[in-house]
């Protein structure tokens, strides 16, 4: 006999889940972020960039985080027409993607003008709006600060802790900073999830 383990959209959809993510712009009516039935990923989208919602970004980290969240399945995407040049692939290269929890709600909160680098007071606004208008559950952070030594008490590492204890779930990039490099703050809170 043959056993598969189950992927996680088969243990638990994240129907009822609202996670909130901070990163740079991105198209919220992009067909993977639009359900089946004709509803919205998304429940809420705000800039505290200062450049504005509708403003152009390349919305890559945007998109890899909404995606990998709640992608619904249901675009094909061909490979060979988003790769280098200098290194082809063959046409047909299609793929799919679902997220892992495609049941969750989203809530986008651009944080990142096209090209530019977060105030911690934008990131603030935004933390405070997730958890004071959308109520969300769970929150996750594209960014780090790197500051030595690390103190965990920038701005960012103690609204995150307070946010903690409130019962909301915090995940924080570690910094992409490779085998050569610390965890940078926020992820090096105490209490945040620290994601590579």
């Amino acid at each position: 006999s043959s056993s598969s383990t189950p992927s996680a959209q088969q243990i638990a959809t994240g129907k009822g889940v609202v996670v909130a993510f901070l990163a740079d712009g991105l198209d919220i009516n992009n067909p993977d972020f639009i359900r089946a039935d004709g509803s919205h990923v998304f429940i809420d989208y705000q800039d505290f960039s200062g450049e504005g919602p509708n403003a152009p970004t390349p919305a890559g980290e945007a998109f890899g985080d909404a995606s990998s969240i709640a992608a619904q399945g249901r675009q094909v995407y061909d490979l060979s027409t988003f790769v280098n040049p200098a290194h082809p692939l063959p046409a047909g290269c299609n793929i799919r993607i679902l997220g892992m929890a495609p049941g969750a709600s989203l809530v986008g909160l651009k944080v990142f003008p096209a090209g530019g680098f977060a105030f911690n007071s934008a990131i603030l606004q935004a933390l405070d709006w997730a958890v004071t208008n959308d109520h969300a559950d769970v929150i996750n952070e594209s960014f780090g600060s790197n500051q030595f030594p690390d103190t965990t008490n920038d701005p960012t590492a103690v609204f995150n802790e307070e946010l903690v204890k409130s019962g909301v779930v915090v995940l924080a990039s570690s910094g992409d900073s490779g085998f050569q490099n610390s965890i940078g703050s926020p992820a090096s809170a105490p209490d945040v999830i620290s994601v590579g």
